[in-house]
């Protein structure tokens, strides 16, 4: 067999340039061999590159670690347990020591590392010495490796909490929380691992109770810590209020770490004020823009969208800011609106408008200490002061009296007497709002002055002052000014006149007959030439235009100039989607026209990017518009699209319904258009939502697809629904939007208690299994199930008949895993949806909020009941596995010596003694230090106890003389692990 040839070569120590050859020539008939018949061969293998660990040469050992990589990540978790057998984590931790100058090395044993993580259960076989490495690795920071060690002992933290506790892991998470990172993804993976820390009792014992993540909020009290990591703190704790699990641990002991936070605005630290503000603005879904907050320029934007009802507080919102309230937000507001610095005040004004408006679904006791809070509103709405009146301001164009209208006249035709580049824009633009408010008055200025005439001159396309190389800043203003110009032209008879006898529209016709193929090639220098076009200046006179269909008297000067017939021929020129683009992004779709007709054509165009083009603008337009004839009409077209000859427009179709399923009508006008049956994937999803209604239920019951998807939900499908459910919550926090409803009244609750499902999801939630990831996962998943099983009518009775109710209300106020909790209020919510459910919730202790729509919010009466957290009892890292001693028996004086100061250097007090005692043994006995009989046992007591990265390398360089024979080798392995 060639591989046992070249395994041979490996062993005689060859020349370096041999061996590499060797090395590659084995890694090339790995990958050609079948796995299984290369396994048996695996242990043979892992040996032969030990001895090639063992080189001299560094790109050797990194080319041996290259091919361990390669096998591990083939066979999975068998050459892991042969890897540790034969010393391999030897090896490991010995190129992991080593400084900047062995980096290639040392990068491919870190890999080698994160393959082992990548296997299953290969935690339970290996080494703990090499997770304390990796440990060593991650609290130095001036180290390359330790950005990647902190994200694989991260990994070790959610697969075996236990060991990375044992060896001191743990502490140095927490210790990285708050720093500031480059990357700052980072910060995100230490917060989401410690949340998985602090949501299981099993591994919150690893923790000590209100000491680890409060040195985080200690920071913030800190006069000295610096502005960034007071940002970065910030930032952190924000992470943790965006979970369960984190506002759960914060609100122990009567909410003392949120109290803390909350008291920190009282410093006279500004840039801890800010950031503090800043962070509550965040979680409560409410963000500020701008990188400065003055007075004349803060806006305001909801991140949280906002239901026709004016709702925007999901149910994670709502207990939040509870919470705040509880631990006196209002009145620390009330006090820091005085403060002196003004971005400050400026802030807390705005939170305290804010929290007025987000407290519409607050209990009623809440609404009412925030009424009791006047003398806060009144300021945040006194319009004394000039900052004020500009939060408020509102547009009142055309109020004014005719002294002030004449004198914006005269300043305008000043204006516009000289050079357009010295135009003042924005007055202009404040110009056109007071004529659009009186029509009157636009006449009386056609007729009387010639500013408006120069103003249409502007934008000719031939021999004006509009110049094509702007950028986007001055596109869009004068796009904006363009389009108000056209609304004020059109508000009264004297502008229709002039847009119809001016060089304006006649000019715009030309160049649209100069893209007629029959008019011979475009000149370069085509108002609708790629090159204009590219530069983005072109495209505004598509919105221009569109600004005149939008009215009788432009659609007749449109009509007049057949402007339409050029729009059809656009659709039909080669190559030129940015023209398209342009067009059909200009278009108004609210009404039945030609518009409408040019999509429907370009849908059906030869061009396959055309019609992907079609196909997605009509899915984004179905998505964001709220006119009901509109989305129709969006969706006719798209269930066209679902037959199209192109995989890629088949499917953006699909995702296009699926996304805007959740839209009042949607489903209905897709069962209208009787799509034909097709099953994958993406119309599974879109199957699961006609599941809602009667006429769905009984489209799909022809196909036979209510079976065969109940057995798949039950095995699988319930499962993706809670892990996709979870991350949109993570996203949004709130109620998991875009996931199909899986067992509701259309399914029929006949089918369920024939099926025995329902019986098995009572008897799950009743076990109440919380022992380890699977068992909470399957929890959720009955939960999640059982909600949208009570969230109708007739579901809701079945419920109330099982007596499940007073099992999910139990597990809310009382489960040991904390995100379980969160998902309760999500569950008990649905169940919320009706009369039966808001009685039923009533009798035990739960109360409705009005929330969205279509699902409230549920919270007990005693919100403590649900937020409220017990201490535990600490589990240090050696509390149940003491580390056994070493048998000295067999060594020598000096090398039980050797053994006892390496001992010592763990102890960072003692070991500068322990140093110099090692450096003269090293000196006058060099010979020890050479033997692999005693560096065996040397690393298998660093394996045991906690070293620093300094020491671990004063190790290694002790022994970098060490002489690896094999036999000597082995025989210490077997003495050590007997």
């Amino acid at each position: 067999m060639a591989i046992d040839a070249i395994l041979v070569s490996l062993r005689s120590n060859p020349a370096p340039q041999v061996r590499l050859a060797a090395m590659n020539n084995l890694l090339r008939e790995l990958r050609a061999a079948v796995p299984s018949a290369a396994a048996p061969a695996s242990l043979e293998v892992i040996r032969s590159l030990r001895c090639c660990l063992t080189d001299s040469g560094k790109e050797i050992r990194a080319n041996a670690f290259r091919i361990l990589r390669h096998i591990v990540t083939s066979d999975g978790l068998s050459p892991v347990r042969d890897c540790m057998e034969v010393g391999i984590d030897l090896f490991i931790v010995r190129a992991l020591t080593r400084d900047q100058r062995f980096d290639l090395e040392r990068e491919q044993a870190i890999k080698l590392v994160r393959a082992f993580l990548d296997v299953d259960n290969a935690l339970s076989f290996i080494d703990p010495s090499i997770v304390r490495m990796l440990v060593s690795l991650a609290e130095n920071p001036e180290d390359k490796l330790r950005v990647v060690s902190l994200e694989s002992i991260c990994e070790v933290a959610i697969l075996n909490t236990e060991l990375l506790a044992k060896c001191g892991g743990i502490r140095v998470i927490f210790g990285a929380l708050g720093e500031v990172f480059p990357r700052p993804g980072i910060n995100n993976m230490i917060v989401s691992t410690v949340v998985f820390l602090l949501d299981s009792e099993a591994t919150r014992q690893f923790l000590r109770p209100e000491v680890e993540l409060e040195a985080i909020i200690s920071c913030l009290t800190d006069p000295l810590a610096a502005p960034d990591r007071i940002k970065a703190c910030t930032q952190i704790l924000s992470l943790f209020l965006k979970s369960w699990t984190g506002i759960i641990y914060l609100s122990m002991n009567g909410k003392r770490s949120v109290r803390a936070m909350v008291d920190c605005l009282r410093l006279p630290n500004d840039v801890c004020r800010s950031s503090i503000l800043e962070m509550i603005f965040g979680v409560l879904g409410v963000k500020i823009g701008g990188d400065q907050y003055v007075y004349n320029n803060v806006t305001v934007e909801h991140e949280l969208p906002i239901d026709s009802d004016g709702n925007s507080l999901y149910h994670f919102q709502c207990v939040l800011l509870i919470v705040f309230m509880d631990v006196g937000l209002l009145e620390t507001l009330s006090h820091i609106v005085q403060t002196e610095n003004k971005e400050i005040a400026t802030l807390a004004t705005i939170l305290a408008s804010e929290i007025q408006k987000l407290s519409l679904n607050l209990p009623p006791a809440y609404a009412t200490h925030i009424q009791s809070m006047s003398s806060l509103f009144e300021m945040a709405s006194d319009f004394s002061n000039e900052f004020d009146r500009h939060y408020v301001k509102e547009v009142v164009g055309g109020q004014i009296d005719d002294l002030q209208f004449k004198n914006i006249v005269s300043d305008a035709e000043k204006m516009f007497i000289r050079d357009s580049s010295k135009w003042s824009w924005d007055f202009i633009l404040e110009f056109l709002l007071v004529l659009l408010n009186n029509s009157r008055r636009a006449d009386e200025v056609l007729k009387s002055t010639k500013v408006l005439r120069r103003l249409l001159s502007f934008f000719k396309p031939v021999g004006s002052g509009f110049r094509f190389d702007m950028n986007e800043k001055d596109i869009e203003i004068v796009k904006s000014v363009g389009c108000n110009l056209m609304r004020v032209l059109l508000s009264c008879s004297e502008g229709v006149n002039l847009l119809t006898e001016s060089r304006f529209m006649i000019e715009i016709s030309e160049e649209f007959n100069k893209l007629d193929p029959v008019s011979g090639p475009l000149p370069a220098n085509a108002l609708f030439g790629r090159q204009r076009m590219e530069r983005n200046a072109s495209g505004i006179y598509f919105n221009f235009l569109s600004e005149l269909a939008n009215t009788p008297s432009g659609q007749s000067t449109i009509n007049r100039f057949k402007i339409y017939n050029m729009y059809f021929l656009i659709t039909e020129l080669p190559a030129r989607d940015d023209l398209i683009k342009a067009l059909v992004h200009s278009f108004d779709f609210s009404k039945d026209g030609h518009e409408r007709v040019i999509l429907a054509k370009l849908m059906t165009s030869s061009e396959k990017d055309a019609r992907l083009f079609a196909t997605e603008f009509a899915g984004k337009l179905l998505s964001t518009n709220r006119d009901e004839d509109t989305r129709v009409w969006c969706v006719q077209i798209l269930v066209t699209q679902m037959y199209d000859q192109v995989k890629e427009i088949r499917d953006k179709a699909k995702n296009s319904l699926e996304g805007a399923a959740e839209l009042p009508g949607v489903i209905e006008a897709i069962l209208g258009e009787n799509p034909a049956y097709y099953r994958d994937v993406l119309t599974n999803a879109l199957y699961m939502r006609f599941l809602r209604l009667p006429e769905g239920f009984e489209y799909l019951r022809g196909y036979d697809y209510i079976s065969g998807e109940m057995a798949f939900w039950i095995q699988f499908g319930i499962f993706n629904y809670v892990t996709r459910a979870e991350l949109l919550l993570e996203e949004t926090y709130g109620k998991p939007k875009g996931i199909g409803t899986p067992l509701q009244k259309p399914l029929k609750v006949e089918l369920l208690e024939e099926s025995g499902h329902f019986n098995l999801f009572l008897r799950i939630i009743r076990e109440n299994k919380q022992d380890d990831a699977k068992n909470v996962a399957c929890l959720k998943a009955c939960l999640w199930s059982v909600g949208h099983i009570g969230s109708s009518m007739t579901g809701m009775q079945f419920l109330l008949d099982s007596k499940v109710l007073a099992d999910i209300t139990h597990l809310a106020a009382n489960s040991k895993v904390l995100c379980l909790r969160g998902t309760c209020v999500y569950v008990l919510s649905l169940l919320g949806r009706s009369t039966a459910g808001i009685e039923a919730l009533q009798e035990y202790g739960w109360k409705l909020l009005p929330g969205h729509k279509n699902c409230p919010i549920a919270l007990p009466i005693d919100l403590n009941k649900l937020i409220h957290l017990d201490s535990w009892e600490y589990k240090g890292a050696f509390q149940s596995d003491k580390v056994s001693p070493f048998r000295l028996s067999g060594m020598d004086v000096i090398e039980q010596d050797i053994l006892k100061n390496i001992g010592t250097l763990s102890n960072h007090i003692l070991a500068k003694g322990a140093s110099r005692n090692l450096a003269r043994t090293r000196m006058e006995y060099p010979a020890y230090f050479s033997k692999v009989s005693l560096y065996v046992p040397v690393m298998a007591m660093v394996s045991r106890m906690h070293y620093r990265l300094t020491a671990r390398r004063f190790i290694q360089d002790l022994f970098d003389k060490v002489s690896f024979d094999e036999e000597a080798l082995e025989a210490a392995l077997d003495d050590i692990s007997s």
